[in-house]
């Protein structure tokens, strides 16, 4: 099944009255002195980063039961994503019959951005070809896993932008952003926005 950011539309349409719904959102991401580092095992690098969570919608109309947790930092040069996610499932399922998270940006030009990426590190098939070079890390443990990414930050800055997570064994996607009042299918309307801080912290 390929995957896309909003492949369950039609049932997130549907079923808009039975699950509470996320207004559009925006997120303000803080500023560091430096880049923080990409290793999955270091949580103590995205210290003091905006938080958001991912709520879930799937074909039986139920919130999720572990929603992941995206983190974000930039330092003025790229964003940097950290997505943590819990699975309940052993061993931890892949992209290819399981789980992948994703990054989705609309910019202001009307270009679009969406990388995949699946517990191995390799990108989703259906991840764009200008974002091949983005840097991405990948730590499994018992329980869940981490993805952190790097993005460059002329990508993210003024963009719509969207955090997701797809469990295709279960037919479960999370999202970050959704506005029921937007059309289902209208991919950047239901996304959120970010904006930076204009001071610079030690991280």
């Amino acid at each position: 099944m390929k995957r896309s950011i909003f492949a369950l539309a039609g049932a997130v349409a549907l079923a808009t009255a039975a699950i509470p719904a996320l207004a559009a959102t925006s997120l303000d991401v803080p500023m560091v002195a430096s880049a923080p580092s990409l290793d999955p095992h270091a949580a103590s690098a995205f210290n003091g980063a905006a938080t958001a969570q991912l709520a879930s919608y799937n074909s039986q109309s139920q919130t999720a039961d572990e929603p992941a947790t995206v983190r974000l930092l930039s330092d003025g040069k790229a964003l940097y994503v950290r997505f943590d996610v819990k699975q309940q499932f052993e061993p931890l399922e892949g992209f290819d019959g399981g789980d992948s998270v994703a990054v989705d940006f609309w910019s202001s030009g009307g270009d679009r951005y969406h990388l995949g990426v699946g517990l191995t590190g390799a990108h989703t098939s259906d991840s764009t070809p200008n974002t091949a070079s983005w840097a991405t890390a990948v730590a499994t443990s018992s329980g869940g896993y981490t993805v952190t990414i790097e993005v460059p930050q002329d990508v993210a800055s003024g963009a719509h932008a969207q955090f997701s997570r797809w469990i295709s064994s279960a037919g479960q996607l999370q999202v970050w952003a959704h506005d029921a009042s937007a059309p289902a299918t209208d991919e950047m309307a239901q996304a959120g926005t970010l904006t930076f801080a204009s001071s610079v912290g030690k991280n």
